[in-house]
């Protein structure tokens, strides 16, 4: 039905925040969903030939996917409907012959941390999962309840599809999205076109959606280490509000982090640290501090992220005394 159509990549910066049930909660609703934890590149290419399945694989992290050539070469090939891997596969005589494999199918991928190498990560839709703290209350996810409640709308949403192939295929192609680059509107085109076929609100929406998920995503993990970092610098300074550079100043001395090199040998500054910490909702404001005004930090703007990603053993001692 397209001719490219970009994989769902779900994200999260530490385990339990339900980027699995998510994954299990798009197998209920998509046809012939194929989940697998661990694969290897001969079994995916084989999979997506003989089954065309909705691909739902979990656990990337472990898969040493930057370090596979074979492997991301398939993703990157499955992107379009054209994407195919040349493999040699034995004869009956015993010689070998060259066939290309299609890799092309819909997939879903998931892992914790930045688990995607660069060129897998630009064909992805990304959703990143957060963890729940103690004080919000969500249903308990249940996977025969999802089973069930979601049968009725898949078949539904086959129905759709099959019904409206022929509409998708004549449809105008939608007015290109200023905001995205080439390759963030191919990826989003697909999705913006059925919005567009089903009218209402749908199309506004479906836009508005693209530009906050197209939005540059840094590394997750990263980010979690720095949330350690500066609570361990709070609870060592025993300050409830800290300078932006006293606080880059102390995070410069983490010789075992990244911070003292940030960028091109340089520590990291006042800027780039506003940056990172910006998806969690916490930014510099002018503070009272060592009775002047100054750019700042208070420890309370941290709870929140604190206690939705921090693990919840004490910090380990081999981040150090901070000198």
């Amino acid at each position: 039905m397209f001719f490219i159509f970009a994989y769902l990549a779900i994200h999260s910066p530490l385990m339990r925040c339900g980027k699995s049930n998510l994954l299990a909660t798009i197998g209920a609703l998509t046809p012939r969903s194929l989940k697998a934890d661990d694969i290897t590149p001969a079994v995916l290419f084989r999979c997506v030939e003989q089954y065309r399945p909705t691909l739902l694989l979990d656990e990337l992290d472990q898969a040493g996917l930057r370090q596979s050539g074979d492997l991301r070469a398939i993703l990157n090939a499955g992107y379009r409907a054209d994407g195919q891997v040349p493999r040699a596969v034995p004869t009956k005589d015993g010689d070998y012959q060259v066939r290309f494999f299609s890799a092309y199918c819909v997939k879903v991928l998931a892992g914790i941390g930045t688990f995607l190498p660069p060129t897998v990560s630009d064909r992805s839709i990304h959703i990143h999962m957060r963890r729940k703290t103690k004080e919000e209350e969500v249903a308990r996810w249940s996977m025969r309840k999802i089973q069930s409640e979601c049968e009725l709308l898949k078949r539904k949403l086959a129905r759709w599809a099959e019904d409206h192939r022929e509409s998708l295929a004549e449809a105008p192609e939608p007015q290109i999205l200023e905001e995205l680059d080439d390759r963030q509107w191919d990826n989003w085109e697909p999705l913006i076109k059925i919005a567009d076929l089903i009218g209402g609100k749908w199309p506004e929406n479906a836009r508005d959606v693209a530009k906050t998920f197209s939005k540059v995503v840094e590394d997750d993990n990263l980010r979690v280490e720095l949330l350690i970092d500066i609570k361990t610098i709070f609870d060592s300074s025993d300050a409830e509000r800290l300078g932006s550079n006293g606080l880059v100043e102390e995070l410069a001395k983490l010789e075992h982090r990244k911070w003292p090199e940030w960028r091109n040998g340089k520590a990291i500054t006042t800027r780039q640290l506003a940056s990172l910490l910006q998806p969690f909702g916490i930014g510099p404001k002018q503070l009272w501090i060592d009775n002047r005004n100054s750019q700042g930090y208070k420890k309370e703007w941290f709870s929140d992220a604190w206690n939705r990603y921090l693990p919840p053993t004490p910090l380990p001692e081999t981040l150090g005394p901070l000198v």
